[in-house]
């Protein structure tokens, strides 16, 4: 019996063949992912590699990553480090010049503590992207993060001073303590010898801004000994930690107010003392005063007072006339240059500055306006000048360097330092110890003159109840109660004795205190009006 052979016919494909199919689809989706899908690549260049790590180190912007460092190297001149950092493919358009790069890491500075998550995570490399400027492959990191990081929105100014105190770039601008800007960068201009400050002032503090905004350098504590005497000022606790710039608008009566624009510029004061002292030229008017002698006490800054009222300051002292020469030219009279500002006339916003000048000459012309040097201060020894009109008609118009003269009256001490030092030599003749030994003679007799009458009355009394009993006349027995009343009011333990001792002992202490003053001006009779110093210095031996 034949068997019969069953033939078969085999699938050309088989399922085990799905596997290395699919592992090379994978690998060819991983391929043009990683080549085809992959952004540029950009050279990056850092001061220093420190915290960064090849392969590991992230780039990120808004905390979103966006690349990744992946070799890093010396640059040829070995000064720099370079590191190669490949990119997403979704970024291409925001690498160009104006996009800029900073290592994120944990900070301590004048705005605070920052970057404490890289603490756990790691450095990283921040990018603030731009989306206009020219395309760009090579950048440099920066170790800080820019001054003008948030400097897009808002107003930009310009700030020029002549100071010597230090403003960094990312110092805070403050508006009544609240964080209202930032200085971007910090210039120096060479041709004209100030400094310039480009500033950003954020919204909505950017339409607090106008042509009357005054700004001042906030360093936190400032003491100044002045004309007026001995000033501290204090910011917040802020300010004194990290200082920066502080600005105000204040509401100048009848002066318009502009809003600023970009690009404005406006004067930065030392101080905010300092910016009543430096009101804007074009709205000042300059005189001269002349004075016998060089006065004593006046120095720049020191008020000028019309009627108890400032109305500027003293603006050079001495004034000398362009090319005069102190050792060639004679000196003849002192020249102090005054400055009348307008700015502190509220009421006469409407006038312009030549109007108030013809005011002023007129003043001098008809109602003889005189200036005269006084007392400001007795403690700091510092002088003002007062304006006031005099009785009868005024000099009239003289002129000095071009400048209008304002007449003087000197104020003579001397009669005065004279009266004062006749009164002193008369008083050290007084002989002060003879005069309290009265004084406690005088206390010791009264207190025995007291007890003298307290025993006639105990004896009035005595004879008093000795008629009574003998039934002697009433009008007798009334007269000596009178007498008895009159004794008693004598009495040690009276009021009147009291007020007598209290007297007497208040003029013993007034006595008493006047030893030390006597002295001292036994020893310089000036002594009561002017400053005292118990000895005159004595000038050293030359060296032979």
């Amino acid at each position: 019996m034949s068997k019969s052979i069953l033939v078969r016919k085999e699938k050309f494909y088989s399922f085990i063949w799905i596997i290395p199919i699919v592992a090379v689809c994978i690998a060819i989706s991983l391929v043009y992912t990683s080549h085809f899908n992959k952004g540029p690549k950009i050279t990056l260049i850092l001061n220093s590699a420190d915290g960064i790590e090849a392969g590991k180190t992230a780039i990120k912007t808004k905390s979103v990553e966006i690349g990744k460092v992946v070799s890093i190297n010396l640059t040829d001149d070995l000064k720099h480090v370079k590191a190669i950092a490949q990119m997403n493919n979704n970024v291409d358009h925001l690498l160009n010049n104006e996009s800029k790069f900073w290592i994120e890491k944990p900070r301590v500075d004048k705005k605070g503590v920052s970057g404490l998550s890289t603490i756990l995570s790691g450095y990283y490399i921040e990018m603030l992207p731009s989306k206009i400027g020219k395309k760009e492959s090579q950048f440099v990191v920066l170790d800080e993060p820019p001054a003008d990081l948030d400097s897009s929105n808002g107003l930009h100014l310009s700030l020029i001073s002549t100071s010597n105190k230090k403003i960094t770039a990312g110092d805070v601008i403050r508006y009544k303590g609240m964080e209202a800007g930032s200085v971007i960068t910090a210039d120096y201009d060479f041709q004209s010898n100030y400094l310039v400050y480009n500033v950003v002032i954020k919204p909505p503090f950017d339409k607090i801004v106008t042509n009357n905004s005054r700004f001042w350098i906030s360093s936190g504590i400032s003491a100044t000994m002045g004309a007026e005497g001995f000033h501290i000022n204090t910011d917040s606790l802020e300010s004194i930690i990290s200082g920066g710039i502080s600005f105000d608008t204040p509401d100048i009566d009848g002066y318009s107010s502009v809003h600023a624009g970009t690009g404005h510029k406006f004067n930065l004061y030392d101080s905010f003392d300092d910016i009543s002292n430096k009101y804007e030229e074009s709205k000042t008017i300059d005189f001269v005063i002349l004075l016998n002698k060089p006065p004593k006490g006046l120095v720049y800054g020191s008020p000028v007072y019309y009627s108890g009222v400032q109305v500027g300051i003293v603006k050079e002292v001495p004034y000398f006339k362009q090319g005069f020469e102190l050792f060639y030219d004679e000196l003849g009279k002192s020249a102090i240059k005054i400055s009348i500002q307008m700015e502190r006339f509220e009421h006469n916003h409407n006038r312009t500055v030549e109007e108030l000048r013809t005011d002023i000459i007129n003043l001098i012309k008809k109602k003889n306006l005189t200036a005269s040097v006084e007392t400001l201060n007795l403690l700091t020894q510092r002088n003002m000048i007062s304006l006031y009109e005099e009785t009868g008609t005024g000099p009239g118009v003289n002129y000095f360097d071009g400048y209008v003269v304002i007449p003087s009256k000197e104020i003579d001490f001397s009669g005065l330092q004279h009266d004062v030092a006749t009164f002193a030599h008369n008083l050290s003749k007084l002989r002060i110890n003879e005069l309290v030994d009265n004084v406690n003679s005088l206390i010791k007799s009264s207190t025995q003159t007291a007890d003298n009458l307290a025993a006639i009355s105990n004896n009035i009394n005595t004879i008093v109840d000795k008629l009574q009993k003998d039934d002697i006349s009433g009008e007798l027995l009334e007269t000596l109660n009178k007498l008895q009343s009159t004794l008693d009011s004598y009495g040690s333990d009276s009021a009147l004795y009291g007020e007598l001792q209290k007297s007497l002992k208040n003029l013993n202490d007034t006595i008493s205190s006047l030893k030390p003053v006597m002295r001292k001006v036994d020893e310089k009779s000036n002594s009561l009006v002017f400053s005292y110093e118990k000895n005159d210095p004595q000038p050293k031996s030359g060296k032979k």
